[in-house]
């Protein structure tokens, strides 16, 4: 056999075992530096949960003796702004010390149940702006019943919702609804009452006439005649016109319809040159709906 060829191969097995042991080594090394990061990587946990442990509220609290100042002393008597302590005998001991620290007291939290939040339904009241659409209610020189009507309702929602009610509004835009669709809309909207909001009208014009009345119907002992007068009453009160009282009628369709206590509001008379100058005016209309809220609160006020 070639002695070259020998020397050669022992020279490609001394290079390939070398080339083993180097892949050996440096997969030793890999493997133990991966372990080094797990152990790591362990400590470092272990450091986090246990910081994360010391910083639960409520798990341990410690009173140091500065802040031990503030914690009352059960034989403190105060009274008139002054304080003194009291001995076993009930008597002031006008010479002990006054104790300057309280021990340090450890406190474990015990875990309670979260009640999960519940939604309190809201009373809801049913707003009715009278006419709309091609029904233009009463008119006089150019201003329409339907369009005082829609605005006073509108500001009645905004007293509403703000003292606390849901408001389903029956038209809150320039649209008719049939009378007798009103108070059936509102009973499938969950109302609790119902309140239509008209403008008066008499026949000819005569400023003498004027002043606020509620009609109700009495079909059902509901309540609608109290609710009535209240609404009269407030109403009066908050806006400078006549008091005329609350009137009985079963054949208004919207009230005969209702199966909640229900009133109609006849705010004002359009009839009248004065009151119809009122009516029509953005503030007067914002009275207006504050006098019927109130009206609304006293009959069914909010828990």
């Amino acid at each position: 056999m070639d002695m070259n060829y020998l020397v050669q191969r022992r020279i490609n097995a001394r290079k390939k075992y070398r080339r083993k042991v180097a892949i050996t080594i440096a997969l030793s090394v890999l493997l133990l530096i991966l372990i080094i990061v797990g152990l790591i990587k362990v400590i470092m946990d272990e450091k986090k949960e246990k910081n994360a442990e010391d910083t639960i509220p409520g798990v341990t609290a410690t009173v140091s003796p500065e802040a031990s100042d503030n914690v009352p002393d059960n034989n403190i008597v105060t009274g008139n702004n002054e304080s003194s302590f009291v001995n076993g005998g009930g008597e002031t001991a006008e010479n002990e010390p006054v104790p300057t620290a309280v021990p340090a007291v450890n406190t474990t939290a015990i875990p309670t149940a979260t009640p999960s939040p519940t939604s309190v339904p809201k009373t809801v009241i049913a707003l009715d702006a009278g006419h709309g659409g091609e029904d233009l209610g009463s008119t006089r020189q150019g201003l329409y019943e339907k369009d005082a009507n829609l605005a006073i309702a509108l500001f009645l929602e905004k007293e509403l919702e703000e003292a606390g009610y849901a408001v389903f509004m029956v038209r809150d835009g320039d649209f008719y609804v049939e009378n007798e669709e009103r108070p059936v809309l509102a009973s499938q909207n969950g109302a609790s009452l119902y309140v239509s909001i008209h403008l008066n009208s008499i026949e000819g014009d005569n400023d003498a006439t004027q002043g606020a009345e509620v009609w109700y119907a009495d079909m059902r002992d509901d309540g609608s005649e109290a609710l009535a007068q209240y609404i009269a009453d407030e109403l009066t009160k908050v806006v400078d016109t006549r008091n005329r009282g609350i009137k009985l009628s079963n054949k208004l369709t919207v009230l005969r319809h209702s199966d909640v206590p229900a009133c109609l509001v006849e705010c004002g008379f359009i009839t009248s040159e004065t009151e119809r100058a009122k009516l029509f005016d953005p503030e007067y209309q914002k009275k207006v709906a504050e006098g019927i809220c109130n009206g609304i609160q006293k009959f069914l006020p909010l828990e």
